[in-house]
């Protein structure tokens, strides 16, 4: 129960945030009558199965970098995964920050729906001192996965010398896929960047930032940046931009122990040095 709970709160903020972007309505006071009882809000996150409703161990991609992870990890993927330290994403760390708390603490379920987004489906972890990062995502995703990663290895490919708006194109398709305890977790490489809709949150809420922003209108620097992509991708392919922008996601570079954007400013005009699909 502690597992499904978690499944319908992950669910319900999942469709908050997508009803929002779709239709710029959040879904108003029709969303917030739905209250978890205390019991259930106090919950840790489960977030995989038990190991009687969980299917068998399954690993694709790069087994090398398998044989590489530690043994317990190997033994037991979900258990270890789950354990790791959240990503730190900036919102995330402010929302601890401001309750005294850290990336290793136990969430529980009611400070998803508090948060409006599921902190625990990014994990990082360290692999003979390199970075990379783990996504959870569920089974019935796996066909949209690889899909993805097609779409990934097509810009690699057709856009090795494409610069939208000046800006280097980069992929980071997966590099390690394991199935265990009902949930694929997704390996890729810890890029220094963060998604580009967070970037533009921080710069229009944090004091400090919008005095930048306010100057250099960096908000419509990498929206302008990530359209341009899209539509740079969508006409080298020969596919509709609504899918690459479905399908991708961006990141834009981001100081993440300084808390700022990185650019690159020329006598001319300011851009971003890179930006990272995934």
């Amino acid at each position: 129960m502690q597992f499904m709970f978690t499944r319908f709160v992950t669910k319900l903020v999942s469709f908050r945030r997508r009803i929002g972007s779709l239709l710029g309505y959040t879904g108003g006071d029709s969303i917030e009558q739905i209250v978890l009882d205390p019991a259930i809000a106090a919950l840790p996150v489960r977030t995989y199965a038990p190991s009687e409703l969980s299917s068998p161990l399954l690993v694709s991609e790069d087994e090398g970098l398998w044989s590489r992870l530690p043994e317990l990890l190997k033994r037991h993927p979900a258990r270890f995964i789950e354990s790791l330290p959240n990503y730190a994403r900036p919102s995330l760390v402010s929302w601890l920050k401001e309750r005294g708390m850290f990336l290793t603490d136990k969430l529980t379920i009611g400070a998803l729906l508090h948060l409006g987004f599921d902190p625990t489906r990014l994990k990082e972890i360290v692999i003979h001192r390199e970075k990379f990062i783990f996504e959870r995502m569920q089974t019935r995703q796996l066909s949209e996965l690889k899909a993805r990663e097609g779409l990934l290895r097509r810009v690699q490919s057709e856009l090795a010398h494409a610069r939208p708006s000046n800006a280097q194109l980069r992929v980071n398709p997966p590099v390690l896929t394991i199935q265990d305890r009902g949930n694929v977790y997704v390996l890729r490489r810890k890029v220094e960047g963060i998604h580009w809709e967070e970037a533009i949150e921080q710069l229009q809420s944090i004091p400090r930032l919008k005095t930048m922003n306010g100057s250099m209108k960096i908000d419509r620097l990498i929206l302008g940046t990530v359209r341009n992509a899209n539509q740079m991708i969508s006409e080298t392919l020969g596919l509709k931009e609504e899918r690459i922008a479905d399908s991708i996601t961006c990141f834009v570079p981001w100081d993440l122990g300084d808390n700022r954007p990185r650019l690159v400013i020329d006598f001319t005009h300011v851009y971003l040095e890179t930006i990272w699909m995934a």
